[in-house]
Protein backbone atom coordinates (compact mmCIF):
# COMPACT_ATOMS: atom_id res chain seq x y z
CA UNK A 1 0.00 0.00 0.00
CA UNK A 2 2.31 2.54 1.03
CA UNK A 3 4.52 1.92 -2.32
CA UNK A 4 1.76 2.68 -4.29
CA UNK A 5 1.08 5.72 -2.58
CA UNK A 6 5.07 7.18 -3.10
CA UNK A 7 5.00 5.63 -6.82
CA UNK A 8 1.40 7.78 -7.42
CA UNK A 9 2.88 10.83 -5.68
CA UNK A 10 5.87 10.79 -8.04
CA UNK A 11 4.06 10.51 -11.55
CA UNK A 12 1.55 12.92 -10.41
CA UNK A 13 4.36 15.49 -9.36
CA UNK A 14 5.99 14.61 -12.40
CA UNK A 15 3.06 15.73 -14.65
CA UNK A 16 2.68 19.11 -12.30
CA UNK A 17 6.48 19.68 -12.99
CA UNK A 18 6.40 18.82 -16.92
CA UNK A 19 3.54 21.49 -17.45
CA UNK A 20 5.24 24.40 -15.48
CA UNK A 21 8.37 24.02 -16.69
CA UNK A 22 7.38 23.46 -20.24
CA UNK A 23 7.11 27.74 -20.70
CA UNK A 24 9.03 30.64 -19.77
CA UNK A 25 8.01 31.99 -16.38
CA UNK A 26 7.64 34.65 -14.91
CA UNK A 27 10.86 36.82 -13.61
CA UNK A 28 9.41 37.18 -10.62
CA UNK A 29 10.95 36.06 -6.87
CA UNK A 30 8.13 33.89 -5.92
CA UNK A 31 8.15 32.20 -9.00
CA UNK A 32 11.74 31.25 -8.76
CA UNK A 33 11.13 30.68 -5.78
CA UNK A 34 8.48 28.26 -6.80
CA UNK A 35 10.66 26.72 -8.58
CA UNK A 36 13.00 25.78 -5.95
CA UNK A 37 9.92 24.80 -3.89
CA UNK A 38 8.84 22.16 -6.51
CA UNK A 39 12.67 20.46 -6.94
CA UNK A 40 12.95 20.25 -3.49
CA UNK A 41 9.43 17.85 -3.26
CA UNK A 42 10.31 15.84 -6.25
CA UNK A 43 14.05 15.43 -4.15
CA UNK A 44 11.70 14.82 -1.19
CA UNK A 45 9.66 12.17 -2.66
CA UNK A 46 12.88 9.57 -4.17
CA UNK A 47 14.27 10.30 -0.43
CA UNK A 48 11.08 8.75 0.84
CA UNK A 49 11.18 5.94 -1.66
CA UNK A 50 14.70 5.64 0.06
CA UNK A 51 14.21 5.06 3.33
CA UNK A 52 11.17 3.09 2.40
CA UNK A 53 13.63 0.11 1.29
CA UNK A 54 16.28 1.01 3.86
CA UNK A 55 13.95 0.89 7.14
CA UNK A 56 12.41 -2.65 5.00
CA UNK A 57 16.17 -3.98 4.51
CA UNK A 58 17.85 -2.84 7.37
CA UNK A 59 19.60 -6.21 8.04
CA UNK A 60 21.44 -5.51 4.13
CA UNK A 61 22.04 -1.58 4.92
CA UNK A 62 24.50 0.17 6.76
CA UNK A 63 23.08 2.08 9.51
CA UNK A 64 24.44 5.00 8.35
CA UNK A 65 23.07 5.01 4.93
CA UNK A 66 19.47 4.34 6.35
CA UNK A 67 20.31 7.14 9.00
CA UNK A 68 21.11 9.68 5.96
CA UNK A 69 18.17 8.80 3.88
CA UNK A 70 15.86 9.22 6.42
CA UNK A 71 18.12 12.77 7.30
CA UNK A 72 17.79 13.72 3.94
CA UNK A 73 13.71 12.83 3.52
CA UNK A 74 13.11 14.03 6.93
CA UNK A 75 14.95 17.76 6.25
CA UNK A 76 13.49 18.22 3.02
CA UNK A 77 10.03 18.03 4.73
CA UNK A 78 10.88 20.96 6.83
CA UNK A 79 12.47 22.56 4.26
CA UNK A 80 8.84 22.54 2.41
CA UNK A 81 7.39 23.63 5.62
CA UNK A 82 9.57 26.43 5.54
CA UNK A 83 9.46 27.28 1.77
CA UNK A 84 5.21 27.36 2.00
CA UNK A 85 5.25 30.09 4.46
CA UNK A 86 8.21 31.91 2.60
CA UNK A 87 6.37 31.72 -0.53
CA UNK A 88 3.21 33.06 1.23
CA UNK A 89 5.23 35.86 2.88
CA UNK A 90 6.85 36.92 -0.22
CA UNK A 91 3.24 37.36 -1.64
CA UNK A 92 1.76 39.32 0.91
CA UNK A 93 4.96 41.79 1.21
CA UNK A 94 4.60 42.28 -2.41
CA UNK A 95 7.80 40.98 -3.41
CA UNK A 96 9.74 43.59 -1.34
CA UNK A 97 13.05 42.70 0.48
CA UNK A 98 13.66 41.12 3.87
CA UNK A 99 16.18 43.08 6.65
CA UNK A 100 18.92 40.95 7.91
CA UNK A 101 17.06 40.88 11.07
CA UNK A 102 13.65 39.68 9.43
CA UNK A 103 14.51 36.82 7.54
CA UNK A 104 17.32 35.50 10.66
CA UNK A 105 13.84 35.68 12.86
CA UNK A 106 12.06 33.63 9.90
CA UNK A 107 14.74 30.88 9.97
CA UNK A 108 15.58 30.53 12.98
CA UNK A 109 12.78 27.59 13.94
CA UNK A 110 14.45 25.60 10.40
CA UNK A 111 18.07 26.28 11.43
CA UNK A 112 17.03 24.63 15.34
CA UNK A 113 15.34 21.58 13.44
CA UNK A 114 18.18 21.34 11.57
CA UNK A 115 20.31 20.89 14.36
CA UNK A 116 18.11 18.43 15.54
CA UNK A 117 17.99 16.42 12.48
CA UNK A 118 22.00 16.08 12.01
CA UNK A 119 22.31 15.27 15.83
CA UNK A 120 18.97 14.25 16.91
CA UNK A 121 18.14 10.10 18.07
CA UNK A 122 15.62 8.71 15.69
CA UNK A 123 14.16 5.18 16.32
CA UNK A 124 12.24 2.59 13.93
CA UNK A 125 9.14 0.69 14.09
CA UNK A 126 9.25 -2.23 11.66
CA UNK A 127 6.74 -5.15 12.44
CA UNK A 128 4.33 -6.98 10.23
CA UNK A 129 1.83 -4.79 10.54
CA UNK A 130 3.92 -1.52 9.09
CA UNK A 131 6.89 0.58 9.19
CA UNK A 132 8.07 4.32 10.22
CA UNK A 133 10.64 6.16 11.79
CA UNK A 134 9.81 8.11 15.25
CA UNK A 135 12.03 10.11 17.68
CA UNK A 136 13.49 14.02 17.97
CA UNK A 137 14.29 14.14 14.01
CA UNK A 138 10.84 12.88 12.89
CA UNK A 139 9.36 15.29 15.56
CA UNK A 140 10.74 18.29 14.15
CA UNK A 141 8.27 18.41 11.14
CA UNK A 142 4.92 18.13 13.39
CA UNK A 143 6.98 21.20 15.19
CA UNK A 144 7.90 23.33 12.20
CA UNK A 145 4.23 22.17 10.71
CA UNK A 146 2.50 24.36 14.48
CA UNK A 147 5.43 27.14 13.93
CA UNK A 148 4.92 27.76 10.21
CA UNK A 149 1.25 26.91 9.67
CA UNK A 150 -0.81 28.76 11.11
CA UNK A 151 1.56 32.18 10.52
CA UNK A 152 1.09 31.63 6.76
CA UNK A 153 -3.23 30.80 6.98
CA UNK A 154 -3.34 33.81 9.09
CA UNK A 155 -1.27 35.94 6.07
CA UNK A 156 -3.69 34.24 3.34
CA UNK A 157 -6.74 35.73 5.37
CA UNK A 158 -5.08 39.27 5.82
CA UNK A 159 -3.44 39.58 2.22
CA UNK A 160 -5.52 42.02 0.52
CA UNK A 161 -3.28 41.47 -2.81
CA UNK A 162 -4.51 37.61 -2.67
CA UNK A 163 -7.90 36.89 -4.85
CA UNK A 164 -10.11 35.27 -3.24
CA UNK A 165 -9.90 31.58 -5.58
CA UNK A 166 -6.36 32.33 -4.54
CA UNK A 167 -6.98 32.45 -0.87
CA UNK A 168 -9.59 29.36 -0.98
CA UNK A 169 -7.15 27.07 -3.17
CA UNK A 170 -4.29 27.50 -0.91
CA UNK A 171 -6.21 27.33 2.25
CA UNK A 172 -8.11 24.21 1.06
CA UNK A 173 -4.42 23.23 0.48
CA UNK A 174 -3.31 23.56 3.83
CA UNK A 175 -6.16 22.16 5.03
CA UNK A 176 -5.22 18.78 3.33
CA UNK A 177 -1.97 18.83 4.77
CA UNK A 178 -3.12 19.40 8.59
CA UNK A 179 -5.65 16.97 7.88
CA UNK A 180 -2.93 14.28 6.50
CA UNK A 181 -0.48 15.29 9.09
CA UNK A 182 -2.72 14.27 11.90
CA UNK A 183 -3.81 11.01 10.49
CA UNK A 184 -0.05 10.37 9.98
CA UNK A 185 0.94 11.27 13.69
CA UNK A 186 -2.05 8.58 14.82
CA UNK A 187 -1.34 6.23 12.07
CA UNK A 188 2.33 6.20 11.66
CA UNK A 189 2.76 3.13 9.54
CA UNK A 190 0.30 4.69 6.71
CA UNK A 191 3.25 6.59 5.44
CA UNK A 192 1.13 9.52 4.12
CA UNK A 193 3.45 12.50 3.52
CA UNK A 194 4.05 12.80 0.47
CA UNK A 195 0.30 12.96 -0.32
CA UNK A 196 0.24 16.16 1.74
CA UNK A 197 3.08 17.45 -0.42
CA UNK A 198 1.85 16.71 -3.77
CA UNK A 199 -1.60 18.15 -2.95
CA UNK A 200 0.27 21.78 -1.61
CA UNK A 201 1.91 21.41 -4.91
CA UNK A 202 -0.96 21.27 -6.91
CA UNK A 203 -2.79 23.73 -5.25
CA UNK A 204 -0.73 26.59 -5.02
CA UNK A 205 0.53 25.72 -8.96
CA UNK A 206 -3.53 25.96 -10.01
CA UNK A 207 -3.63 29.33 -7.72
CA UNK A 208 -1.32 31.80 -7.77
CA UNK A 209 1.28 30.00 -10.14
CA UNK A 210 -1.38 28.96 -12.94
CA UNK A 211 0.80 29.74 -16.11
CA UNK A 212 -2.22 29.96 -18.12
CA UNK A 213 -3.78 33.26 -16.30
CA UNK A 214 -0.49 34.88 -17.25
CA UNK A 215 -0.25 34.24 -20.96
CA UNK A 216 -2.62 35.91 -24.06
CA UNK A 217 -4.25 33.07 -24.34
CA UNK A 218 -4.28 29.11 -23.63
CA UNK A 219 -1.91 28.76 -26.62
CA UNK A 220 0.39 31.41 -26.41
CA UNK A 221 3.89 31.31 -25.25
CA UNK A 222 3.69 35.89 -25.16
CA UNK A 223 2.64 37.03 -21.65
CA UNK A 224 -0.52 39.33 -21.11
CA UNK A 225 -0.51 42.72 -19.19
CA UNK A 226 -1.34 41.76 -16.27
CA UNK A 227 1.61 39.08 -16.26
CA UNK A 228 4.05 42.93 -17.35
CA UNK A 229 2.40 44.79 -14.53
CA UNK A 230 3.09 42.57 -11.83
CA UNK A 231 6.49 41.90 -13.32
CA UNK A 232 7.70 45.86 -13.39
CA UNK A 233 5.92 46.53 -9.66
CA UNK A 234 8.45 43.21 -8.29
CA UNK A 235 11.84 45.23 -10.01
CA UNK A 236 10.74 48.59 -9.16
CA UNK A 237 9.88 47.74 -5.42
CA UNK A 238 13.46 45.13 -5.81
CA UNK A 239 15.19 48.44 -7.41
CA UNK A 240 16.20 46.02 -10.41
CA UNK A 241 18.53 46.85 -13.05
CA UNK A 242 16.58 46.03 -16.09
CA UNK A 243 16.01 46.91 -19.70
CA UNK A 244 13.14 47.76 -21.62
CA UNK A 245 12.29 47.49 -25.67
CA UNK A 246 8.62 48.50 -26.77
CA UNK A 247 8.12 46.75 -30.44
CA UNK A 248 5.38 47.75 -32.08
CA UNK A 249 3.18 47.87 -34.99
CA UNK A 250 3.34 51.41 -36.85
CA UNK A 251 1.09 50.61 -39.95
CA UNK A 252 -1.32 49.04 -37.96
CA UNK A 253 -4.01 51.51 -38.92
CA UNK A 254 -3.78 50.95 -42.27
CA UNK A 255 -3.76 47.09 -42.17
CA UNK A 256 -6.74 47.47 -40.14
CA UNK A 257 -8.39 48.80 -43.07
CA UNK A 258 -7.58 46.50 -45.40
CA UNK A 259 -7.73 43.34 -43.18
CA UNK A 260 -10.44 41.69 -41.09
CA UNK A 261 -10.32 42.30 -37.23
CA UNK A 262 -9.61 38.51 -36.81
CA UNK A 263 -7.34 38.06 -39.65
CA UNK A 264 -4.96 40.97 -38.64
CA UNK A 265 -5.00 39.79 -34.85
CA UNK A 266 -4.15 36.07 -35.93
CA UNK A 267 -1.12 37.79 -38.48
CA UNK A 268 0.32 40.05 -35.55
CA UNK A 269 0.00 36.82 -33.28
CA UNK A 270 1.97 34.86 -35.12
CA UNK A 271 4.80 37.40 -35.70
CA UNK A 272 4.64 37.77 -31.17
CA UNK A 273 5.46 33.85 -31.29
CA UNK A 274 8.06 34.42 -33.70
CA UNK A 275 9.48 37.30 -30.99
CA UNK A 276 9.29 35.09 -28.46
CA UNK A 277 11.30 32.57 -29.84
CA UNK A 278 13.60 34.55 -31.43
CA UNK A 279 14.97 36.58 -28.09
CA UNK A 280 15.88 35.76 -24.37
CA UNK A 281 13.86 38.27 -23.11
CA UNK A 282 10.82 38.09 -21.55
CA UNK A 283 7.52 39.40 -24.49
CA UNK A 284 4.52 40.62 -22.99
CA UNK A 285 1.67 42.28 -24.83
CA UNK A 286 0.96 45.24 -24.16
CA UNK A 287 -2.07 46.09 -26.50
CA UNK A 288 -3.35 44.95 -29.94
CA UNK A 289 -0.09 46.43 -31.73
CA UNK A 290 2.13 46.05 -29.25
CA UNK A 291 4.69 44.24 -27.84
CA UNK A 292 6.96 44.96 -24.31
CA UNK A 293 10.70 42.77 -24.15
CA UNK A 294 11.92 42.50 -20.59
CA UNK A 295 15.71 41.52 -20.55
CA UNK A 296 17.25 41.38 -16.96
CA UNK A 297 20.62 40.63 -18.49
CA UNK A 298 22.16 43.58 -20.29
CA UNK A 299 23.99 40.92 -22.39
CA UNK A 300 20.83 40.18 -23.68
CA UNK A 301 19.49 43.50 -23.80
CA UNK A 302 22.31 44.26 -26.38
CA UNK A 303 22.72 41.54 -28.64
CA UNK A 304 18.31 42.25 -29.08
CA UNK A 305 19.51 45.25 -30.41
CA UNK A 306 22.21 44.67 -32.53
CA UNK A 307 20.16 42.39 -34.38
CA UNK A 308 17.07 43.75 -34.30
CA UNK A 309 16.94 44.39 -37.93
CA UNK A 310 16.17 40.46 -38.13
CA UNK A 311 13.06 40.93 -36.51
CA UNK A 312 11.88 43.09 -39.68
CA UNK A 313 12.23 40.15 -41.36
CA UNK A 314 9.57 37.70 -39.53
CA UNK A 315 6.89 39.30 -41.62
CA UNK A 316 7.34 42.28 -44.39
CA UNK A 317 3.53 43.19 -44.42
CA UNK A 318 4.18 44.71 -40.62
CA UNK A 319 6.48 47.78 -40.78
CA UNK A 320 7.74 47.37 -36.61
CA UNK A 321 9.69 50.24 -34.58
CA UNK A 322 11.34 50.24 -32.05
CA UNK A 323 11.28 52.25 -28.69
CA UNK A 324 13.90 52.03 -25.84
CA UNK A 325 12.47 52.51 -22.43
CA UNK A 326 15.48 53.60 -20.19
CA UNK A 327 13.55 52.41 -16.81
CA UNK A 328 16.35 53.77 -14.24
CA UNK A 329 14.17 56.59 -13.01
CA UNK A 330 11.01 55.53 -12.88
CA UNK A 331 9.18 55.07 -9.65
CA UNK A 332 5.75 53.34 -10.46
CA UNK A 333 4.31 50.84 -13.35
CA UNK A 334 1.80 53.73 -14.30
CA UNK A 335 4.55 55.93 -15.81
CA UNK A 336 6.35 53.16 -17.41
CA UNK A 337 3.42 52.89 -19.28
CA UNK A 338 3.23 56.35 -20.01
CA UNK A 339 6.36 56.78 -21.24
CA UNK A 340 5.07 53.20 -23.64
CA UNK A 341 2.36 55.22 -24.39
CA UNK A 342 4.15 58.37 -25.18
CA UNK A 343 4.12 59.82 -28.69
CA UNK A 344 7.22 61.93 -28.79
CA UNK A 345 7.88 64.05 -31.63
CA UNK A 346 11.36 64.87 -30.90
CA UNK A 347 14.94 63.78 -29.99
CA UNK A 348 16.56 64.89 -26.05
CA UNK A 349 19.80 66.79 -27.13
CA UNK A 350 22.41 68.88 -25.73
CA UNK A 351 25.06 71.08 -26.64
CA UNK A 352 27.80 72.94 -24.56
CA UNK A 353 26.15 71.40 -21.11
CA UNK A 354 22.82 72.55 -21.56
CA UNK A 355 19.34 70.25 -22.83
CA UNK A 356 17.18 71.14 -25.77
CA UNK A 357 14.41 68.97 -27.21
CA UNK A 358 14.91 68.99 -31.11
CA UNK A 359 11.73 68.22 -33.11
CA UNK A 360 11.90 65.61 -35.82
CA UNK A 361 10.84 68.54 -38.15
CA UNK A 362 13.91 70.65 -37.95
CA UNK A 363 16.73 67.56 -38.01
CA UNK A 364 18.30 67.55 -41.19
CA UNK A 365 20.44 64.32 -40.97
CA UNK A 366 22.54 62.19 -37.56
CA UNK A 367 25.92 61.26 -38.23
CA UNK A 368 28.42 59.28 -36.12
CA UNK A 369 31.88 60.68 -36.08
CA UNK A 370 34.09 58.69 -33.25
CA UNK A 371 31.81 57.22 -31.55
CA UNK A 372 29.66 60.41 -30.65
CA UNK A 373 26.43 60.81 -32.43
CA UNK A 374 26.26 64.34 -33.85
CA UNK A 375 22.44 65.70 -34.80
CA UNK A 376 22.11 68.37 -37.78
CA UNK A 377 19.54 70.99 -38.16
CA UNK A 378 19.04 74.24 -40.65
CA UNK A 379 22.05 75.85 -39.22
CA UNK A 380 23.11 74.41 -35.62
CA UNK A 381 24.29 70.82 -34.13
CA UNK A 382 23.48 68.79 -31.48
CA UNK A 383 24.82 65.76 -29.61
CA UNK A 384 23.30 62.79 -28.02
CA UNK A 385 24.36 59.75 -26.15
CA UNK A 386 21.81 57.43 -27.26
CA UNK A 387 23.66 55.19 -30.19
CA UNK A 388 22.28 55.36 -34.03
CA UNK A 389 20.45 52.75 -34.33
CA UNK A 390 18.13 53.72 -30.95
CA UNK A 391 17.14 57.05 -32.88
CA UNK A 392 17.03 55.03 -36.50
CA UNK A 393 14.38 53.17 -34.77
CA UNK A 394 12.19 56.08 -33.08
CA UNK A 395 12.72 57.43 -36.35
CA UNK A 396 11.88 54.73 -38.48
CA UNK A 397 8.16 56.25 -39.41
CA UNK A 398 8.95 59.83 -39.05
CA UNK A 399 10.28 60.08 -43.03
CA UNK A 400 14.29 59.20 -41.91
CA UNK A 401 16.06 57.08 -43.78
CA UNK A 402 19.54 55.16 -43.46
CA UNK A 403 22.49 56.90 -45.42
CA UNK A 404 25.29 55.05 -44.71
CA UNK A 405 26.40 53.24 -42.14
CA UNK A 406 27.28 56.37 -39.59
CA UNK A 407 24.31 58.78 -41.17
CA UNK A 408 20.32 58.73 -41.28
CA UNK A 409 18.88 62.22 -43.16
CA UNK A 410 15.50 63.24 -43.07
CA UNK A 411 13.84 62.91 -46.73
CA UNK A 412 11.71 66.13 -46.00
CA UNK A 413 15.33 67.96 -46.21
CA UNK A 414 16.24 66.34 -49.45
CA UNK A 415 15.87 69.26 -52.39
CA UNK A 416 18.11 67.36 -55.39
CA UNK A 417 20.14 64.49 -55.36
CA UNK A 418 22.90 63.72 -58.43
CA UNK A 419 24.79 60.98 -59.37
CA UNK A 420 28.46 60.21 -58.10
CA UNK A 421 31.11 57.64 -58.89
CA UNK A 422 31.36 54.20 -57.62
CA UNK A 423 27.04 53.50 -57.78
CA UNK A 424 27.07 56.30 -54.96
CA UNK A 425 24.08 59.73 -54.48
CA UNK A 426 25.06 62.90 -53.43
CA UNK A 427 21.99 64.45 -51.42
CA UNK A 428 21.73 68.38 -51.42
CA UNK A 429 19.89 69.41 -48.81
CA UNK A 430 17.50 72.18 -48.34
CA UNK A 431 20.74 74.23 -46.68
CA UNK A 432 22.60 73.96 -49.53
CA UNK A 433 24.85 71.15 -47.69
CA UNK A 434 25.58 68.01 -49.47
CA UNK A 435 25.48 64.36 -47.93
CA UNK A 436 26.75 61.33 -49.63
CA UNK A 437 24.29 58.05 -49.72
CA UNK A 438 26.44 54.95 -49.82
CA UNK A 439 26.21 52.16 -52.63
CA UNK A 440 24.18 49.66 -50.71
CA UNK A 441 21.69 51.90 -49.75
CA UNK A 442 20.80 53.88 -53.11
CA UNK A 443 17.96 52.10 -54.41
CA UNK A 444 15.84 52.33 -51.00
CA UNK A 445 17.01 56.03 -50.80
CA UNK A 446 15.92 56.90 -54.50
CA UNK A 447 12.76 54.47 -53.90
CA UNK A 448 11.75 56.60 -51.05
CA UNK A 449 12.81 60.04 -51.87
CA UNK A 450 10.77 59.85 -54.92
CA UNK A 451 7.40 58.98 -53.92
Amino acid sequence: MQLGVQISAIAFIIAISINYFRYKRLPLRSTKFFTSFIIVAQINLVFELCTVYTITHMDNVYPWVNRLAHQFFIGTIDLIIMMLFFYVDMKYRNQKKYKISELLLRLIPTIVALGFIIFGDLKYYVEDDGYYSYGVMANTIYCLVCIYILPTIYLIIKGKAFSKQNKLMTLAGILSWIIISTIQFFNPTWLLSSLGVILMVFFISSSFENVDKFFVDTDSIVFAKNAFELTLEEKLERDEHFNLIVVRVANYANLLHSNKVETLKEKIDKFAMKLTRKTKGIVFQFDNQSYCIVFDHENEYLAFLNQHSMIDALDAELKIIFKDINCHNFKSTQEIFEAINEQSDFLKVTKESRSYNLKYKDIYYIEVVDNTTFIYSKDDCFETKDKLYQIENNLMNEGFLRCSKSMICNLAKVKAVEKEKNSRLCAILLNDEIITVSRQYVSEFKAKWNK
